[in-house]
């Protein structure tokens, strides 16, 4: 049996409960253009809402004709349906931060998000009731690196837009370094207490992650402050973990201070990979941020508010 890793938005700070709301779909025709983004002034980047709930990026889609509600998670692989399996995979098991779960396959006739269609597309089924329960919303599912494995996909965290494009054209604002593509993590340098780790970034997770390991390996001078959450991973258990403030963190030429890590232990996620994950980057370093990320090319496009 084969391991189908994951960091699904599974990774919840379990304090975090937002009180629930009105959960309408979003006006797919409420866009806006980025048009500082396009490489031809006159073919403008479309950019459509997402909403915002806790650190979590929700979108609309449309599953076999029927309007649906996504949790953009590059941590996942593909598309993860919010259903429990009739039958569980013989092939796979989902392998998360905090163990592993049984999952289901199953394919969809038509997938539709953006301007992308899928059809006939292999999707994994999982129950993620225990997220909904978490974050008090209802979800069909999560979208992951492989439905947008040929596009750039662009966030703009501070006005809740988003889209996919073929071409970018980027001014001087921005600045770009390139990632490692791992099955379907999208994997960075980042220096920490001068030292390069390897970290995954996320748009599923709430939390940034470190591994404990690098964790224990710094300089007291590096870490601000310490204290305590509990989070919870795929596996629906609740995992206490030591929450750091980090001095600081560099990504390319460029530096960020007063970081939030929670503490966890990466051995689930990291079992046979040749090169193990040190930690995970996710909603605490985006909220303020501009991003594009360009799979083919292999390239992460980063601008401050």
């Amino acid at each position: 049996m084969s391991k189908l890793l994951f960091l699904v938005a599974t990774v919840l700070a379990s304090f975090a409960i937002m009180a629930q709301d009105d959960f309408a779909f979003l006006d797919a025709t409420d866009s806006n253009s980025f048009s500082f983004f396009s490489k031809d002034k006159t073919d403008e980047v479309d950019l459509s809402t997402f909403q915002l709930v806790g650190g979590l990026v929700f979108v609309d889609a449309f599953m076999d004709g029927k309007k649906a509600k996504f949790i953009l998670d590059t941590g996942s692989p593909g598309l993860i349906i919010n259903q429990k399996p009739q039958d569980y995979s013989e092939q796979f098991i989902a392998s998360g931060l905090t163990g592993n779960t049984s999952i289901g396959e199953t394919t969809i006739s038509e997938f539709k998000i953006l301007n992308i269609t899928k059809s006939n597309y292999q999707a994994y089924q999982m129950d993620l009731g225990h997220i909904e329960n978490e974050i008090l919303h209802k979800f069909n599912g999560l979208v992951g690196q492989d439905v947008f494995n040929n596009s750039i996909l662009v966030l703009d965290y501070p006005n809740k837009k988003w889209g996919v494009s073929s071409e970018l054209s980027l001014d001087e604002s921005w600045y770009s370094i390139s990632f490692e593509l791992v099955e379907h993590f999208v994997v960075i340098e980042v220096i920490i207490d001068d030292k390069i780790n390897r970290i995954v970034i996320d748009t599923g997770a709430e939390i940034n992650l470190l591994d404990k390991k690098t964790y224990h390996s710094l300089n007291r001078n590096a870490i601000l402050s310490s204290s305590e959450l509990s989070i919870q991973g795929a596996s629906l258990e609740n995992v206490g973990s030591p929450c750091a403030v980090l001095d600081k963190i560099g990504i390319g030429t460029k530096s960020f201070s007063d970081q939030t890590f929670s503490i966890i232990d990466f051995s689930y996620i990291n079992e046979g990979i040749e090169n193990p994950f040190d930690g995970l980057l996710g909603y605490p370093f985006f909220e303020d941020k501009k991003v594009a990320i360009d799979f083919k090319r292999q390239l992460l496009h980063i601008r401050n508010k």
